[in-house]
């Protein structure tokens, strides 16, 4: 059955939150306490993770030959006695992941990253509780990889000494070979990346591809730091963004200072649009589960006074710059550019 909707064509409209024209004394915020975090007084827990986005999987788009960053592994405390550490390539982890997440990707070629002394990190009793290795990631002759492809680099860390329990033993990367990507325009059709959810400058969603002429329920569940992506009800790709807290009430400006807010349709710059149509938006307060975006109709529609709901932007408006907002709060959005509106129908 098809469902007829409004939607709004990106091509030439950025949408900017109306939230600085409106009363800001409440913001929209999303904030937990995290009570497992006082174990680590006296429990002696150890974490790998990327030193550079403090992230356990992270996103890298490979336009240059290298990528240089470093792995840190962290303990709760300094150890009473010694710890031996070993980082290196979890070959087996690439089916377990993609299993997980619904995904695909291929295996990153071992022999195209190396690590500062070999992976080995040897912790002295009751010294510093950080360390970090280099890691480079090169890449061969673009006939090695597959154009658009997304790889995975897993790294785990194995520990002896001391009684450490490893809280996160894998660091990840999602490598996206844009080998020879220039500014032009892709041939109708292609796959590419058009959806952008970025926290602390982080796009999770830039692992993902979508393709052309084809409709899209995309779900962004966030949780205390934890992004989970759903496409079309299926988990499909999940993330640590490092914030545990996202602000959309800042008051809105044209980011000269390098700050970010709150925007549908643009990223950074205005030649960097969402060039689409888009059917609704909505945001809520609370992380929807998986059982909550499989829910009967909701990639269609769903109650303005639904629990947690606090902005339902519908674009059925067809008409002006002015979205309207169905949910009680009331946040209409301003376009920035007139925007183009299309009678569509959903599959």
């Amino acid at each position: 059955m098809m469902k007829k909707f409004y939607s709004i064509l990106m091509a030439q409209a950025v949408l900017v939150s109306s939230l600085s024209a409106v009363s800001c004394t409440e913001d929209i915020e999303i904030d937990r306490v995290d009570e497992n975090a006082y174990a680590n007084v006296t429990s002696l827990i150890g974490t790998l993770r990327d030193a550079n986005s403090n992230k356990v999987s992270t996103v890298v788009e490979m336009y240059h030959d290298t990528y240089n960053t470093n792995v840190a592994f962290t303990l709760s405390r300094a150890p009473k006695a010694g710890v031996d550490v070993k980082v290196e390539y979890d070959a087996e982890y690439v089916d377990q992941y993609n299993k997980e997440h619904g995904t695909n990707f291929l295996a990153w070629p071992q022999d195209r990253y190396s690590i500062q002394n070999n992976g080995k990190i040897v912790v002295a009793p009751d010294e510093k509780v950080s360390y970090k290795l280099g890691v480079e990631i090169a890449k061969a002759d673009n006939t090695e990889l597959v154009a658009e492809a997304t790889y995975i680099l897993p790294l785990k860390a194995t520990v002896s000494g001391a009684g450490v329990k490893l809280s996160a033993d894998r660091c990840v990367y999602l490598l996206k070979n844009r080998s020879g990507e220039g500014t032009a325009m892709r041939e109708p059709g292609e796959k590419k990346t058009v959806l952008f959810f970025e926290v602390n400058d982080t796009n999770p969603l830039n692992a993902l591809q979508f393709e052309a002429g084809k409709w899209y329920h995309v779900a962004v569940a966030f949780d205390n730091g934890n992004v989970k992506v759903y496409i079309n009800g299926s988990e499909k790709l999940s993330d640590n963004v490092g914030s545990t807290r996202i602000n959309l009430g800042a008051k809105h400006h044209n980011e000269d200072d390098g700050s970010r807010v709150f925007w549908i349709g643009y990223s950074y710059a205005h030649d960097r649009y969402f060039d689409g149509d888009i059917a609704e938006v909505r945001i809520w307060n609370r992380t929807l589960s998986k059982e909550d975006v499989n829910a009967p109709n909701h990639f269609y529609t769903v109650d303005p006074a639904s629990e947690g709901l606090i902005s339902y932007w519908k674009f059925d408006d067809a008409a002006g710059n002015i979205i309207k907002d169905y949910s009680p709060s009331g946040y209409d959005l301003t376009c920035d550019k007139n925007p183009k509106w299309n009678k569509v129908s959903l599959p």
